[in-house]
C-alpha cells in the first residue's frame, strides 16, 4: 500500500484539472477550409462598462461581449482577417485591425485600456509546446489602465516592473494551487495588492494566462484580472487508475499553514488557508489522514477515511460553527449535469452564522448552517454572480462574500466553499471553488425547420436559440445542423456563409470565398466541435475537428449533390445526389443507392 502511495504521489500529483472559463457562444466568421494547421484565436474583453459585438470579415462572431470575459476559442484558416469592436447591438466601429495569422498558430487578441486609459486591441502570441511533465505554464499580461506592476506567487515576488502592454513568463509551476496577487510597483510582500490574492489551480500540461483588465484609475476601480485555460500536454505522467477514487482537499482554516499526511507521508506540505489541492487518486480502501502544523510533528486533525471504488470526495480542514477546528467530508456528484448545463454547489464550512446564497439578485440556497451543503443545482453554462449574505437577508442587503463571477462550463461541477471566520477581526470569511467534469445527458426527441430567408422553427423538446428571419442575407439558408446536446445549431447559406447559435461555436465558413458551385448542406461532428459543408458540386469543406476525407470535387457526376451526413464516429461522411447516387467516405459503408431510379427528384440523405 505505501508502495502504491509513494507511486501515487509521484505521478498523479500532476494531473488536476481544477480551472475552466465559460463564455458565450459565437456566431459565423467567414473562413476557408480548416485543416490541422488552423489558427487558434481567443478573445478577451478588457474594456469596462462596454457591451460590444466583435466581427471578423464582417461576422459578427462574438455579439453581445462584455467585460471580464473570454471567448471559446476560435480555430481560422491561416490568412489575414479584419476584425472590428462594435458598440453592442449598433454599427458604431470601436476598434479595428488587421491580424495576419499563421498555421498552428495560437493567439490572444484583447480590447483593453492602453496605460494612458484610451481603448486599444492588443494581440499575444501564446506558448504552444509542452510545459516540464508536472508543470503547468503561468504568464501574467499588463492590459489595464494602470502603472507597471510587480507580480506575487504566495509571498515570492515572481515578475517585477510589468508594463501595459507587456507579457511575462512562460514559468513553469507545478501543479497545484498557486496564490497570485498583483500589487503597484515598487512594492513589497507586505504591501496590499491591487489584484488577489487569486488561488490559481494549475493542471498540469495546461497554460495559464493572467490578464490584468480594467481603470485602476476609474472611480469605483474596475481593475480585475481574468484568466485564460488551455492545454498543450505534459512530456510525460501517469493517469489515474480506472476504479480509484477521486480525493480533493480543501484548506479552510485561517493562519494555519498544515502539511497533510496520508498513510503516514506528506502529499500535501505547507498547505496554506484558501487552497484547493489537484485532485489525488487513490485505490479504493481505508486511509488515515493526519493534519499537521507545517514543518512540524504536531497533530491538529487526524481521521480515518474509507474510500469506495470510482468515489469522489473531498476533506475540508475548517472551522465548525464555533469556531473549532474539524474534519469534514463531503460526497461529490459524479452524475452527468443535463445538457448545457453545469452542477452548483455550495457548502459552509466556516465560522459564521446560517446563510442564503444568491446567483444574481435571485435567492437559491436559504438557511444553510455549517457543516452542510447545499445543491447540486443545475445551471446554464455562462457566468453567474454568486453572493452570500447571512441569513436573514434580502437582495438588496450587502453580501458577505462576493459577488464572485463564475464562469460556467456545460458538463463541469462548480463547488464553492464558505471557509474561515465571521468573527475574527479582522474577518477571515471568503470563499473558495472546486471545479471537475462530469459527463453530460444528451436532449430528448424533437426536431428544428428552417426556411431559405433563416427562419427556425423548433418542436419537441428542442429550443430555438435565435434565427435569421429580417436579416439582410447574401444567399438563401440551405442546411441546419445542431449541437449534440441539442442547445444549438447551425445555419449554412448557398454561399457558405455559417450562422451559429445557442452553444454551437464558429470554426469558419465558405463565406466571401470563390466558389466552383453553390453549397447544399451541412453536417456536424459527433463532438459538436466542428462540422461539414457540401457543394452541389460534390466538393466537401472541413472545420474545426471534422476532418476531410474525400469528396466528388472536380469529377464528372450526373446530378448536383444535395445532402450530406456523417457516420455515429465521425470518421467519415456519404453524400447523396439529386439522382438518387450515393458516394461514401472515410469509415462510411456503402449499402446501396437509388441512382437511375429517382430521375432528379433526390433532395437529401440521413444517417
Amino acid at each position: 500500500m505505501k508502495h502504491r502511495l509513494r507511486t501515487f504521489i509521484g505521478s498523479a500529483l500532476l494531473a488536476a484539472g481544477l480551472a475552466a472559463i465559460a463564455a458565450p457562444s459565437s456566431g459565423g466568421a467567414a473562413a476557408a477550409s480548416t485543416t490541422a494547421a488552423d489558427a487558434t484565436v481567443t478573445v478577451v474583453h478588457g474594456i469596462p462598462n462596454t457591451p460590444v459585438d466583435v466581427y471578423v470579415n464582417g461576422t459578427d462572431v462574438l455579439p453581445n461581449f462584455t467585460f471580464g470575459t473570454v471567448s471559446p476559442p476560435l480555430s481560422l484558416p491561416p490568412g489575414t482577417y479584419a476584425v472590428a469592436v462594435k458598440a453592442a447591438g449598433t454599427s458604431t466601429t470601436l476598434l479595428n485591425a488587421s491580424e495576419t495569422l499563421k498555421a498552428d498558430e495560437n493567439a490572444t487578441i484583447v480590447a483593453n485600456l492602453d496605460a494612458s486609459g484610451s481603448p486599444t486591441l492588443t494581440a499575444f502570441a501564446n506558448p504552444t509546446t509542452p510545459a516540464p511533465a508536472g508543470d503547468a505554464w503561468v504568464l501574467v499580461r499588463h492590459t489595464a489602465e494602470a502603472p507597471a506592476v510587480d507580480v506575487y506567487a504566495g509571498s515570492t515576488k515572481v515578475i517585477t516592473d510589468l508594463t501595459n502592454p507587456n507579457s511575462a513568463g512562460p514559468l513553469a509551476v507545478p501543479a497545484g494551487t498557486v496564490p497570485i496577487s498583483v500589487d503597484v510597483n515598487p512594492s513589497t510582500s507586505t504591501t496590499k495588492p491591487v489584484i488577489g490574492p487569486v488561488n490559481l489551480a494549475l493542471a498540469a500540461g495546461h497554460v495559464y494566462i493572467a490578464y490584468a483588465i480594467g481603470s485602476a484609475t476609474a472611480s469605483p476601480s474596475t481593475l480585475t484580472a481574468v484568466v485564460q485555460d488551455y492545454a498543450v500536454g505534459q512530456t510525460s505522467g501517469a493517469p489515474s487508475t480506472a476504479g480509484d477514487a477521486t480525493v480533493t482537499v480543501v484548506h479552510g482554516i485561517p493562519n494555519t499553514p498544515v502539511d497533510v499526511y496520508v498513510n503516514g507521508t506528506d502529499v500535501l506540505p505547507d498547505f496554506k488557508f484558501g487552497t484547493v489541492s489537484p485532485a489525488l487518486s487513490l485505490p479504493a480502501g481505508t486511509y488515515d489522514v493526519a493534519v499537521d502544523a507545517a514543518g512540524t510533528s504536531t497533530t491538529l486533525l487526524k481521521a480515518t477515511e474509507t474510500l469506495t471504488a470510482d468515489e469522489n470526495a473531498t476533506i475540508v480542514a475548517n472551522l465548525d460553527a464555533w469556531g473549532n477546528p474539524t474534519l469534514t467530508v463531503f460526497a461529490n456528484p459524479t452524475t452527468p449535469t443535463p445538457a448545457g448545463d453545469a452542477w452548483v454547489l455550495v457548502r459552509h464550512t466556516a465560522e459564521a452564522p446560517a446563510v442564503d446564497v444568491y446567483a444574481g439578485s435571485t435567492k437559491v440556497i436559504t438557511d444553510l448552517t455549517n457543516p452542510n451543503s447545499a445543491g447540486p443545482l443545475a445551471v446554464p453554462a455562462g457566468t453567474v454572480p454568486v453572493s452570500v449574505d447571512v441569513n436573514p437577508s434580502t437582495s438588496a442587503s450587502t453580501p458577505v462574500i462576493g459577488p464572485v463571477n463564475l464562469a460556467l462550463t456545460a458538463g463541469h461541477v462548480y463547488i464553492a466553499y464558505a471557509i474561515g471566520s465571521a468573527t475574527a477581526s479582522p474577518s477571515t470569511l471568503t470563499a473558495v471553488v472546486q471545479d471537475y467534469t462530469v459527463d453530460q445527458v444528451k436532449s430528448g426527441g424533437g426536431y428544428r425547420v428552417v426556411t431559405s430567408q433563416g427562419k427556425v422553427a423548433c418542436f419537441g423538446s428542442e429550443v430555438c436559440s435565435g434565427d435569421l428571419a429580417g436579416s439582410h442575407l447574401n444567399a438563401p439558408i440551405v442546411g441546419i445542423a445542431s449541437t449534440p446536446d441539442g442547445k444549438g445549431y447551425w445555419l449554412v447559406g448557398s454561399d457558405g456563409g455559417v450562422f451559429s447559435f445557442g452553444d454551437a461555436s464558429f470554426y469558419g465558413s465558405q463565406g466571401g470565398t470563390h466558389l466552383n458551385a453553390p453549397v447544399a448542406g451541412i453536417a456536424a461532428t459527433a463532438d459538436g466541435n466542428g462540422y461539414w459543408l457540401v457543394g452541389t458540386d460534390g466538393g466537401v469543406f472541413s472545420f474545426g475537428d471534422a476532418a476531410f476525407y474525400g469528396s466528388q470535387g472536380g469529377t464528372h457526376l450526373n446530378a448536383p449533390v444535395v445532402g450530406i451526413a456523417a457516420t455515429g464516429s465521425s470518421g467519415g461522411y456519404v453524400l447523396s445526389g439529386a439522382d438518387g447516387g450515393v458516394f461514401s467516405f472515410g469509415d462510411a459503408d456503402f449499402y446501396g443507392s437509388a441512382a437511375g431510379t429517382l430521375g432528379s427528384g433526390g433532395v437529401g440523405i440521413s444517417s
